[in-house]
């Protein structure tokens, strides 16, 4: 009997064991916080954007799975950290997986987007890229995996295409008063510097010069503390013009209501990688930097600028922080922009291009339908 037993204890320790072994290559039936994602491959790509023969930007595609049968929501973090192990750059991006299911998803760095302002942004770097489960709001880490001494240089050469020229009137110096003329140079997300720009304050009927100054690395040039009143500006580059003369004004005062700031600019707002997006807002009151009341509180006509007619209008009331236009059509447009509504005082006038859209991911839908019945064999029954 003993050695039966023993025999049958065999038996059953050996079906245990198998046991086992199914369970751990079959998935379980649901995704709970016991279950197990994980990175199933990755790689990236590095390329030259600018054409100066050095990589500026990496692509990483990867393919998180899990080891259930079922949806599960997870969530993927790209930390980019600098030689020093200084944070300089990210991204998060939900996605949503089933079982082994190949899936290729993707996330891009760029090294001029780089967030080390102390100094410039060297390599090599390390990017570092976290896999939670999400389940009912709350995150669960699950896997990880790094790449390290990926070298990544900063553009060194403007790709071909129009530079646009923003403006604003706000309190830069922090002291309260929105009397600083700010401009920005770039094309797309690459910032020009040597931009000049010459500007004129108009006095009584006559214009009369203020001064000319260039756009530093990072295309920005400020004109500090300057009198309210209209102004007029021109901008060249390499001595060519940029875009017609822009006009702005400055409207600045130790009366709270009366001291507006006002900015206009062109970006890629909506993330599509499409730098078709116009933004304008209002800045009211005496504070400065966090203390800023920023809305969009203005009235914007856009035209197109080859024909000055009408694009569209639309105004805001002050209730959000930017009055937005998205996915403007590619071409030039002139606009003007007005406090409160198009009876209210002119903040500026100026230019804009809209570098169109490259994505083609549209969505179609059925904007109406209708239907009806008739009889076709004349039973005096629809069919």
């Amino acid at each position: 009997m003993s050695l039966n037993r023993n025999s049958i204890s065999k038996q059953v320790l050996a079906w245990v064991v198998v046991f086992a072994l199914v369970l751990s290559i079959l998935p379980y039936s649901v995704a709970d916080q016991t279950s197990d994602e994980y990175f199933e491959s990755w790689s990236y790509e590095l390329s030259d954007t600018d054409g100066d023969d050095q990589y500026d930007t990496v692509l990483f595609t990867f393919d998180p799975n899990t080891n259930v049968s079922d949806y599960v929501d997870v969530e993927v973090n790209m930390n980019v950290r600098d030689s020093d192990g200084n944070y300089v750059g990210g991204d998060n991006e939900d996605y949503e997986i089933y079982w082994t299911e190949e899936d290729s998803f993707e996330m891009e760095w760029f090294v001029d987007d780089c967030d080390d302002w102390d100094s410039d942004c060297e390599g090599p770097f390390n990017f570092e890229f976290y896999l939670y489960e999400k389940i009912n709001g709350y995150t669960y880490f699950e896997d990880n995996f790094t790449e390290s001494n990926i070298s990544l240089y900063e553009t060194t050469i403007v790709p071909e295409g129009i530079i646009q020229i923003e403006n604003g009137v706000f309190s830069d110096d922090d002291d309260g008063y929105h009397n600083d003329i700010a401009f920005l140079s770039h094309m797309k997300d690459y910032e020009i510097s040597n931009v000049t720009i010459e500007l004129e304050r108009k006095v009584g009927t006559q214009w009369v010069d203020v001064g000319s100054d260039e756009t530093n690395e990072e295309g920005e040039l400020f004109f500090k503390n300057m009198t309210s009143g209209e102004y007029r500006w021109f901008a060249t580059y390499e001595g060519d013009s940029i875009d017609a003369q822009s006009h702005t004004f400055v409207f600045y005062s130790a009366t709270s209501d009366e001291n507006i700031g006002h900015v206009g600019f062109m970006d890629d707002f909506d993330g599509d990688d499409d730098f078709d997006d116009f933004a304008f807002y209002r800045l009211i009151g005496n504070g400065s930097g966090d203390g800023w009341d920023i809305n969009d509180g203005v009235y914007v006509e856009l035209f197109h600028a080859e024909n000055n007619t009408l694009y569209t209008e639309d105004g805001g009331d002050g209730g959000d922080e930017v009055l937005m236009f998205n996915d403007v059509p590619e071409g030039n447009y002139t606009f003007n922009m007005y406090n409160e509504s198009s009876d209210g005082d002119l903040l500026q006038s100026g230019w804009m291009h809209s570098y169109g859209s490259l994505n083609s991911n549209y969505g179609e839908y059925f904007e109406s339908w209708s239907n009806h019945t008739e009889d076709t064999n004349g039973d005096g029954i629809d069919n």
